[in-house]
Order: C-alpha cells, then structure tokens, then sequence
C-alpha cells in the first residue's frame, strides 16, 4: 500500500508489532528468579552496605575525636581534664562501640557469598580479619576503659587518681591498635582489591 501523498508507507522501527514499540523488559525479573527476588536482594545489600559504611564512619571518627579530645585536654587543670574524659568515655560508647558492632554484622552478611562460593578474595580475607579483630579490641577494651576513665573524680587532695596513668595508658594503646587495624581493614577494601 501507499502512504500519504503516494509516498510509500515509513518503515516500522525495529521490535515494534502492531501496537507500537515493545515495552522494555522488566527491571530485576524475567527468567532469573521472579520479578521481586533480585530486586529484593539487591535493596537488602545496599541496607548492609549503608549500615557498613555508617558504622566506619562512626567508629573511625569517633576514636579520632576521642584521641584529639585526650592530647587536648593534656595541659588542662585535674578538674577539667577529666571532665574531658567524661565527653571521649561518651563518644566511646556512643559512636565507637555501636560502630564496631555494626560494621561486623553488616560484614558478615556481605561476605555471605563469597563464604558460600568458597573463593574469597585475598582482600575480603585480610578486610574481614583485620575487622573483626579491631572491632573485638574496641568493644571489649577500649570502650571499657573509656567508660571506666569516665567515672573517675578527683583524690581528697583535687588531683588525678591513682588509677588515672594506668587506665588512660591502657586507652591509648587499645585504642591505637584498633583503629590502625580499622585503617587496614579499609585500606584493603579499597586499595588492596586493585
């Protein structure tokens, strides 16, 4: 047949049937596992990684504020600096150990397939050992120091008590050695898998 004004009718584009264009194909679905499943895991990984990358974000910039708060509060009267380890004890156990605990939640469940496949990357391997051992330390060492740093008051005689040197010593190294294997873990997660 001729089209309009005998010129012959434009040709059809390609994947068009009577009614038009096909629609494009459904996101997520198709063949693979029904139409919400992918889709599903997808949002459920994106959750994790969030909840991952909170808790660095948490755990690193809370120690870092607690190390600046302690070389700080180093001049300042008795008084006053422990009045600054009351802040860094609250800043521990606010934003550290919740930090700690929902970056090894989180990296279990997303090195989930790796662990079911049985090739695991040597990144994910040092990111997950270097992780789970700093957050062990910061959890179970650094944030009771904190805490327990937190309690103190002053002697009978207004100075810093006994306990303070020690516990504070304690803090620093358990801290320092938790955040430097935090620094790893992300260091391999991020240069060591290039």
């Amino acid at each position: 047949r001729w089209g309009v004004a005998g010129l012959p009718p434009r040709p059809a584009p390609v994947g068009a049937g009577p009614a038009g264009p096909a629609p494009p194909p459904p996101r997520g679905g198709g063949a693979r596992g029904g139409a919400g499943a992918p889709r599903g895991r997808r949002a459920m990984r994106a959750f994790w990684m969030l909840v991952h990358f909170l808790g660095l974000a948490l755990w690193l910039g809370g120690g870092i504020a607690t190390m600046v708060g302690g070389i700080t509060a180093k001049p300042f009267p008795a008084a006053e600096r422990l009045a600054a380890y009351r802040i860094s004890s609250a800043v521990q156990r606010i934003l550290v150990g919740p930090g700690a605990i929902a970056v090894v939640l989180s990296g279990i469940f997303l090195s989930m397939p790796y662990m079911r496949s049985g090739a695991m990357p040597g990144w994910i391997g040092m990111m997950t050992g270097t992780g789970v051992l700093g957050a062990l330390l910061a959890i179970t060492l650094s944030v009771p120091t904190a805490a327990r740093l937190g309690r103190l008051q002053l002697d009978a005689r207004g100075e810093l008590p006994e306990a303070f040197t020690a516990l504070r010593k304690r803090q620093v190294l358990a801290a320092s050695i938790a955040g430097g294997l935090a620094l790893v873990a992300l260091g391999a997660a991020t240069i060591g898998r290039f």
